[in-house]
């Protein structure tokens, strides 16, 4: 096992950079190298890259050290392995007090202009947080950009101060407005971010920038938003795939949403659009469930779960708010309620069904 090393960090003259970007990696040699050539090559100069190396096992350990030998602007470090949010704290513990970071996955890039962007947006409105947008790709055989859709409240460039925060960006937080609760495709202030080395982490894998933008926000005086590209996303990542944790991290995050709620005196209405968010996810672990166990284990085995999800108190709590039957899957809610197993695993197999005429057709069109 690795244990965090500082070697690297002592064998280079320490300079203070303007913007610090963290970077977790954890086995991401395939895409790596192009991430990091990203970075190098962005307009905005003044920067330091930090590799926090979570304990990789395919080499992209080594490809981080190759890096900080050529650059001196990129500064590596080797840790035991414990998850992206730990790698994060670990970037955070680097950075000084003055200047601003911000983060990026090691399978994503960042356009030539995104740090410039986003440093510019930050210093020109003194903001906490400045915020751009996100563009998603494909990446096969070549680069191939997903229509974008620029949510409504980074639509043209604002500036969100004391009130506004809390009443146009927080909500946004609990399944109301479309403020992104991403990490990436934000700069932060360091004197701000310091203070998140004692924020609660409630979710594990799932939605952790949910959590952490929410704490962040909370401390905010000042966010200034536009709707430029700063982050390129590539999709088909770890978000799209089965996650045995992800109704784990939902519950936690419902009951760390609701705290908040009474902590910080927000509006009781945020309860409602909590409790309708944790309803979907519900639908969508069942789905996900469903999806991976569907050809290797018992219909009986599934239906097992299905009822554990519906015995939960939580869950019954959540849904014991009118507002929830008029929204989501039909009838869903009212079988949950009812723990009625059979027909719910009835609606996922009609779900299953959709899903691949759907395809199908997708294909169909595809070749015509």
């Amino acid at each position: 096992m690795k244990e965090i090393s500082l070697e690297i960090f002592m064998e280079k003259e320490y300079v203070m950079s303007v913007v610090n970007i963290i970077i977790p990696v954890y086995n991401t040699r395939k895409t790596l190298k192009k991430c990091i050539e990203s970075l190098k090559n962005q307009t905005f100069k003044d920067i330091e890259i930090l590799l926090i190396d979570d304990g990789s096992t395919d080499g992209s350990d080594k490809i981080c050290d190759e890096f900080a030998k050529k650059d001196s602007r990129i500064r590596v470090v080797h840790k035991n392995n414990g998850g992206a949010i730990s790698a994060r704290n670990v970037g955070i513990e680097l950075i000084s007090e003055e200047g601003y970071t911000t983060f990026c996955d090691a399978d994503d890039l960042m356009p030539k202009n995104g740090i410039e962007k986003l440093y510019q947006l930050a210093v020109e409105n003194n903001a906490d947080i400045a915020s751009g947008t996100l563009q998603r790709f494909l990446k096969r055989t070549f680069f191939f950009k997903v229509k974008k859709q620029i949510p409504a409240s980074l639509s043209k460039k604002q500036v969100y101060k004391g009130e506004q925060v809390k009443e146009i960006v927080m909500p946004s937080f609990f399944g109301i407005t479309d403020f992104p609760g991403y990490m990436p495709t934000k700069l932060y202030k360091n004197t701000l971010l310091k203070k998140s080395q004692f924020f609660e982490c409630p979710a594990k894998h799932f939605q952790e920038d949910i959590a952490f933008n929410l704490q962040m926000c909370i401390l905010a005086e000042c966010i200034a938003v536009m709707p430029d590209t700063v982050y390129y996303y590539r999709m088909g990542g770890g978000t799209s795939r089965f996650m045995p944790t992800f109704m784990e991290d939902c519950i936690n995050l419902y009951k760390f949403k609701i705290k908040q709620i009474d902590k910080n005196g927000f509006s009781p209405e945020l309860k409602i659009t909590s409790a309708i968010e944790m309803k979907n996810e519900l639908w969508t672990w069942m789905n996900m469930y469903f999806q991976e166990y569907k050809k290797s284990k018992p219909l009986s085995e599934i239906k097992k779960e299905i009822k554990r999800c519906c015995e939960l108190q939580l869950i019954q709590e959540a849904l014991s708010y009118k507002e929830n039957e008029q929204f989501g899957v039909k009838n869903f809610g009212e079988l949950v309620k009812e723990n009625n197993a059979d027909e719910i695993l009835e609606l996922l197999q009609l779900h299953d069904k959709q899903i691949r005429l759907k395809s199908i057709i997708k294909r169909i069109i595809m070749n015509l």
